[in-house]
């Protein structure tokens, strides 16, 4: 939504006379319509300046139909008030920025009246509870449907010479484009350069084409004729067009949350850029296509670059010619602009109901995970979410607001739009109706982070900061079929903990602010916690590796890539995590049993999620983080095998040379027996080569790596640190999960949580029926996530999580 700009101390004066006779305070489909009066009626009103708008504001019913335009516009809060622009609406003297003015007068016609709904002028922003904002804001997604026509509004082209005037020539090629009615299908399968050259001589302005005829052409000719003028290099041609187009798609509009929900809404658009306009399907398809044609010609130049025989100067090889031409040409592509992205995600919206904005279950969640979550160990929450948008978000508010705007669910979670709340009282009552319908919105909740430190200490640990989302691991993502919903099936979910009280015995109670109570099988309380998990972002897994020969093409192909952690870090993980399971099974009350040690070793560290094959790297597995996962198999421990025997060699170097000639049998089965290194690498490749010799098994000793999939899904695990529990349960939680804590499976939930008695104000003496937690973050633990301890175990309490 945009905002009126700054006011003057007389602001009062025209808003009262303007809005307080004409109060929108319910929601019940009345709005305000701005009549622009033609350029006409001023010429008929001497006593006005010559360049004065009349303007008349009035009430309409939007269940009377009304035919008007809704105006889709940004403003900047730096915008200031116009000494020289002149606008009157209902007699009263409106101040107005420079970019208002020129949107007003881009809408005003000739000789007929203009009626607009443009939110900067028929909602009151000044009104002190922001009440009437509230009102039209939730009735957004009627307004825009009621419109005849939305028009989007870039900006002024601009005066000669600057970057706007480029956009308004990059405007005209676009209509070109349209006028042609290309298609992206005819010219991508039938591109030939003959295609090409009749393309641009279509689209592109005539100074962009050189003609070949006479020096000095006729004085009366203006523009070459197709008889004496041929294309030149299509290349050079177009490299005219990129900086006009890459301004034309970078204008501030296509960057703001607002943009994309107006757009989304508006089923017919029309996009002006100063005095030039194009029906927004006709702007969407022929940006595509220009971006398809500039990136068939920038592949036809590498690959010219990489075939041609003659070595350009500057660059060793043909191919590193190549590369120079896509480095260079790199501000070609198009696609990733914030115009055609954002439109992008207008096309999935309107196209169909399964789109993902559109899903059938709790789309609301979908949305603001898909827009504001980011995959655990990835930092701070993006704010750009799904498609790395970076939209700009001006009111914190909106984050929610407006994606509710585009949910097919708003009125069934009962969510209220009310600038008159704070921020943190939004996203609580939010995430309250999302805990009343099912507990996965607590994989999402803010847990104990920040609590007590500052801002946001306030908001409750069952609550959802949208503005630092991270997602666990086992997060399946709201496009995952019916995961989409709060309450999924269990063919939707590869965990399963709450085994038979699924989510037909789920009950939340919301009825006490702040407050949450969940009934929950409480499984155990932490006993022990290890380090945290933090592979270093730049660092190589098994830095001896890069001192192999280049010339082997077994260790290139293996060659750890960065992000994976380092060496040191990888063993003291897995010997942490091994030292645990070693003190369970000890105690004659474990859980678990000793031949489960092979499987077990080998699903904690990666928290029984594997990673693809070709998925070897840090940023390979963050990449699938807010997707569906699969469960570990037998790769996985074969993965482990592996990297034991790379990361302890020590170790498996100490067995006999029976144990190789069995084919690694007897090593596969000792890999669960690691223990930390403690000497220097340069003493491990010294004792390697004396162990080895110089025969063959030495030689395979030494080309030794750990998996790069399971270094991946350990990656993946990322902030989480080991844990075992006084019954001797051992698992992975979060970087804040302290000793203590209450390990506990909500009813319905698919994983098991962590939750802390609460402090200061609860009281971490009290018990029973008046104890409070807070909520800690998700675990994994070993032999209870397919719901063996609910089958068993299970006894019925009641969580009050605050």
């Amino acid at each position: 939504m945009a905002t009126v700009v700054r006011e003057s101390d007389d602001d009062g004066v025209w808003r009262q006379h303007l809005y307080l006779q004409t109060r929108l305070k319910e929601k019940n489909g009345r709005i305000r319509l701005l009549t622009i009066q033609p350029r006409q009626y001023t010429a008929s009103r001497p006593e006005a300046p010559q360049d004065t708008i009349h303007c008349f504001l009035r009430l309409a019913e939007l269940s009377a139909r009304p035919p008007f335009t809704a105006v889709s516009h940004r403003w900047q809060p730096t915008d200031s008030i116009s000494p020289t622009a002149s606008v009157l609406v209902n007699g009263a003297a409106v101040p107005v920025s420079p970019g208002l003015f020129s949107l007003l007068q881009a809408l005003q016609n000739e000789t007929e009246a203009v009626v607009v709904w443009i939110d900067a002028l028929c909602i009151n922003h000044a009104d002190g509870e922001q009440r009437e904002k509230s009102v039209q804001v939730a009735q957004l997604a009627r307004i825009f449907a009621s419109a005849e026509k939305t028009v989007i509004w870039l900006g002024e082209e601009g005066k000669d010479g600057e970057e706007g005037e480029r956009s308004g020539e990059a405007m005209r090629v676009l209509r070109r484009l349209a006028e042609e009615q290309l298609t992206l299908s005819a010219y991508v399968a039938n591109w030939t350069p003959q295609l090409g050259q009749q393309l641009v001589q279509k689209i592109l302005p005539a100074r962009f084409i050189h003609p070949t005829g006479p020096a000095h052409p006729h004085p009366h000719t203006h523009t070459p004729t197709p008889a004496t003028k041929e294309p030149a290099d299509l290349q050079q041609d177009l490299e005219s067009l990129r900086a006009p187009l890459k301004a034309l798609m970078e204008r501030p509009y296509w960057t703001h949350l607002w943009s994309l929900v107006e757009l989304c809404l508006s089923s017919r658009g029309l996009v002006v850029c100063g005095g030039h306009g194009l029906a927004l399907d006709h702007f969407a398809a022929a940006a595509r296509a220009l971006d398809h044609i500039i990136n068939h010609l920038m592949y036809s130049k590498w690959l010219a670059a990489a075939t041609s025989p003659a070595t350009p100067a500057g660059a060793s090889t043909p191919a590193a010619a190549a590369g120079f031409v896509l480095r260079s040409e790199e501000v070609s592509n198009l696609s990733h602009s914030p115009a055609l992205r954002v439109l992008a995600r207008r096309d999935e919206y309107r196209k169909d109901a399964d789109s993902w904005l559109k899903t059938a279950e709790n789309p609301l969640f979908g949305l603001l995970t898909r827009f504001f979550a980011a995959g655990e160990g990835e930092g701070e929450g993006r704010g750009e979410g799904e498609n790395g948008l970076g939209l700009r978000i001006g009111d914190r508010r909106d984050r929610v607001y407006a994606l509710a705007c585009l949910a097919t669910d708003t009125a069934e979670l009962g969510i209220e739009v009310d600038y008159g709340k704070g921020v943190e009282s939004v996203y609580e009552e939010t995430s309250a109706a999302f805990l009343r319908k099912g507990p996965r919105v607590l994989q999402l909740a803010r847990g104990t982070r920040g609590i007590g430190e500052g801002e946001g200490q306030g908001q409750a640990s069952w609550a959802v900061d949208w503005e630092n989302v991270r997602l666990p691991p086992s997060y399946l993502g709201p496009g995952a079929g019916a995961g989409a919903g709060l309450g999924p099936g269990p063919s939707d979910r590869p965990f399963n903990a709450c085994g038979p009280a699924d989510i037909r015995f789920y009950r939340a109670d919301t009825g006490v602010p702040g407050q949450i109570a969940l009934k929950a099988g409480v499984v155990d309380k932490v006993q022990e916690v290890g380090s945290t998990y933090l592979p270093h972002p730049h660092s190589h897994s098994h830095s001896h590796s890069q001192a192999e020969p280049q010339s082997e093409p077994e260790t290139q192909t293996d060659e750890p890539e960065p992000g994976l952690g380092s060496t040191e870090q990888q063993r003291a993980y897995l010997a942490e995590i091994r030292r645990f399971w070693e003190d369970s099974t000890a105690s004659l009350s474990s859980p678990y049993f000793a031949a489960q040690a092979a499987v077990a070793l080998a699903k904690i560290p990666v928290g029984d999620i594997e990673v693809g094959s070709t998925s070897t790297s840090a940023s390979a597995s963050h990449s699938i983080s807010n997707s569906a996962f699969v469960r570990a198999s037998s790769a996985t421990v074969e993965g482990y095998k592996r990297t034991v025997e790379a990361l302890f060699p020590a170790e498996n170097d100490s067995s006999t040379d029976e144990d190789d000639e069995d084919g690694g049998e007897a090593a596969a089965a000792d890999t669960h027996t690691p223990a930390p290194v403690e000497g220097k690498e340069g003493d491990e490749e010294e004792g390697e080569k004396k162990r080895g010799g110089q025969g063959e098994k030495g030689k395979e000793r030494r080309k030794k790596e750990p998996s790069l999939p399971y270094l991946a899904a350990m990656a993946r695990m990322s902030n989480r640190r080991p844990f075992r529990s006084q019954n001797g349960y051992v698992g992975l939680g979060p970087a804040d999960l302290a000793v203590g804590d209450t390990v506990a499976i909500p009813y319905g939930s698919a994983v098991p949580f962590a939750f802390r008695r609460g402090g200061s104000g609860s009281g971490s003496s009290q018990e029973g029926e008046d104890a409070t937690y807070y909520l800690v973050g998700e675990v994994y633990v070993f032999g209870i996530m397919d719901g063996e301890f609910m089958k068993v175990h299970r006894q019925e309490s009641v969580l009050k999580i605050v």
